[in-house]
């Protein structure tokens, strides 16, 4: 009986999350910036100063980058302004794989990190879906900065790859 009860609680749990307030409603981020577009989301496209990139031996290229917000929720039209991301998409061109498929986690703040100043709530660059990002709270920077500086690691080399801001878009 004690098994069965030690089973059932943590099942109980999973198949009630849907119904806790934040775990249902949890919006991720659009997946390319044409979505953002679309949405009415992008604050600004981002133009990376070089695209191709080296990481743990393996050839990679920038496929898109952007700054944008979020829904408040799931369900909601409302745009969240408290905090936006700039996010980009690493892809391998040996194995069409984006970086975070090939190797989910293990690189962040290793191989892959941010030149300057946090804003946000996270360490640096971490990932939302399959993308890479760094979160900013709008009040501490109000405005998606007109340069983001990421640096690429493989083995003893050192990439710095400077993103700039395109345009301004109707955020």
């Amino acid at each position: 009986m004690k098994n069965f009860i030690l089973f059932i609680i943590p099942f109980i749990t999973i198949i009630s999350c849907d119904k806790i307030p934040g775990i249902s409603d949890y919006v991720g981020v659009p997946p390319s910036s044409e979505i953002s577009k679309e949405q009415g989301l992008l604050i600004a496209k981002y133009t990376a100063s070089q695209n191709e990139v080296f990481i743990d031996g393996e050839k990679y290229i920038i496929t898109d980058s952007w700054a944008t917000y979020r829904f408040k929720t799931k369900n909601s039209k409302v745009i969240n302004k408290d905090i936006y991301d700039f996010l980009f998409s690493v892809k391998c061109i040996r194995t069409g794989k984006l970086l975070t498929e090939q190797n989910p986690t293990l690189f962040l703040n290793k191989n892959v990190c941010l030149i300057g100043e946090n804003y946000g709530y996270g360490i640096g660059i971490g990932i939302q879906g399959s993308l890479l990002s760094i979160d900013f709270l709008s009040n501490r920077k109000p405005i998606s900065p007109e340069n983001i500086i990421v640096e690429f690691q493989s083995g003893n080399k050192k990439q710095r790859v400077n993103f700039v801001k395109e345009n301004k878009a109707s955020h």
